[in-house]
């Protein structure tokens, strides 16, 4: 039976890695042009006209659009996966299944902005500042502390490679989610909003999320390809 999708795995990490540096770029001309043009009251939040749409900081445009897409094809492809394991009576299937949840409920997060509305509550509740300042980060660092506890087995049951591919992506977001924005927080509860510096924090943290997540596609989709038979999906180079 010939499989409905067809992935080839270089075009599509290609065209994902475009898309970041566009997106990086746009984001960055948009920001700057900004500044340049209210530096006095300058708020990344309050971004009008065109550069709205590409505000790495902003909610309801084009980069929330494509992080959310990407974090949801993250979580189609984990299910697939799980369904595999789960034919081959694989001991760890319902690790992948869970992990394709998580990346379900951060793609949504990415449209509904759900931290924020917590990360107020809690700042209001435990008056954070500092590196606290985006009190979420804590709910963010204790979640990923309890996920590397109970995944350590199963990244030690995958292949070589796509170990060390699933480390490293692993990794890089949560440096740039959680560390950038820690230190993000920092300088605005110090300094403000309004230089080029804080511009650039956003930038590199965005860039981070986005480029580690095109490498975990990658890593699933090299997994796939010489560990998952579907007739949905067929992964060729």
């Amino acid at each position: 039976m010939e499989p409905i999708i067809r992935l080839s795995i270089g075009k599509t990490v290609a065209l994902l890695s475009v898309c970041v540096v566009m997106l990086t770029v746009a984001g960055f001309v948009s920001e700057y042009d900004a500044l340049q043009s209210s530096p006095s009251d300058f708020n990344l939040e309050n971004v009008r006209g065109l550069g709205r749409l590409f505000n790495l900081a902003g909610e309801a445009n084009i980069p929330a659009w494509y992080k959310s897409s990407t974090l949801l094809l993250c979580s189609f492809f984990l299910f697939t996966i799980a369904a595999a394991r789960r034919r081959d009576s694989s001991s760890y299937w319902s690790y992948w299944r869970d992990l394709g949840i998580v990346f379900l409920l951060l793609s949504v997060d990415e449209i509904a902005v759900i931290h924020r509305g917590l990360g107020l509550q809690l700042s209001a509740a435990l008056q954070t500042t500092g590196f606290l300042y985006y009190a979420w980060v804590l709910v963010g660092i204790a979640f990923v502390a309890l996920l590397s506890v109970f995944y350590a087995g199963f990244l030690k049951s995958l292949p070589v490679m796509p170990m060390y591919l699933f480390l490293f992506s692993g990794t890089t977001y949560v440096a740039s989610a959680l560390g950038l924005k820690m230190i993000e927080g920092w300088y605005l509860n110090r300094y403000g909003q309004g230089s080029l510096l804080f511009i650039s924090l956003i930038v590199i943290r965005q860039f981070g999320e986005m480029a580690s997540i095109v490498v975990f596609i990658y890593s699933l989709l090299s997994y796939m390809r010489y560990n998952v038979e579907d007739t949905l999906i067929r992964v060729v180079e």
